[in-house]
């Protein structure tokens, strides 16, 4: 019995040394979800987004003992918290076609991607689940094996990754700030300039919504066409960034 086990164990111990993506940084891709919305993932990371892939089953119970664990990283750092990240859910066994009903079921509101079967098994090495990638910025990665009973492992990992946003703020002159959330359609703006700077609102996607110039150092923004959610603000003066995050 003892060399069952043993067996077993290194056979566990090679899928997980095999179970993961051949390179340093992490290979781009872009799916839509089951409600149609387009993810690119450099799009998010190119933004300062942290991304959090959770690759599940609908049949897995381990990967609804995880749920409560996802949830609180969502309402601290995703959609629901700071917006630092994204979660992404990628469904990995192409058979099964109840995802809409599974989160309806377990009330998950992070996107679900089905149809990426072959690059989950065959680019990213996974053969089974849960399993769970941390992003950076940088592209750079971590992956965690199995059931998530904490939070705190996955948020470690994620307090380790280096947010660009930070960085340029100190290395830049400029300032930003911004009153959020939103009130009556008007965005204000505080910058440390009074000269002509560029802005784009982006939202968590990347995709620009607005654009135009900012002539002083107190602005208010008329943003009464974005839709309520989270978005972000990016000014732009000689070639330096500054990102903030803001909600309407």
């Amino acid at each position: 019995m003892k060399r069952i086990y043993t067996l077993v164990f290194a056979s566990l111990f090679a899928l997980s040394a095999f179970a993961q993506p051949g390179t340093d940084q992490f290979p781009n891709f872009t799916y839509e979800d089951i409600d149609g919305v387009e993810h690119t993932l450099y799009d998010y990371l190119d933004n300062n987004q942290i991304v959090l892939i959770d690759v599940f089953t609908t049949w897995c119970p381990n990967c609804v003992t995880s749920l409560p664990s996802i949830e609180q990283i969502d309402e601290e750092k995703g959609a629901q918290g700071d917006g630092t990240v994204t979660i992404l859910k990628f469904e990995r066994d192409a058979s099964t076609n109840n995802e809409e009903q599974w989160a309806s079921t377990h009330n998950s509101q992070n996107p679900i991607i089905t149809g990426a079967e072959d690059i989950v098994a065959d680019l990213w090495n996974i053969p089974y689940q849960p399993a769970f990638f941390v992003i950076c910025p940088d592209r750079t990665w971590t992956l965690e094996w199995g059931t998530q009973t904490s939070a705190d492992p996955l948020l470690d990992i994620i307090d380790e990754c280096d947010v660009n946003t930070v960085s340029v703020e100190e290395e830049s002159q400029l300032e930003l700030s911004v009153v959020s959330p939103v009130q009556n359609n008007q965005l204000e703006v505080v910058l440390s300039s009074s000269g002509t700077v560029d802005y784009e609102i982006l939202d968590l996607t990347g995709k620009i919504i607005l654009k135009g110039q900012f002539q002083d150092s107190r602005n208010t923004l008329d943003v009464s066409a974005l839709g309520a959610g989270q978005y972000l603000i990016k000014i732009t003066e000689n070639n330096q960034h500054v990102v903030k995050r803001f909600v309407k």
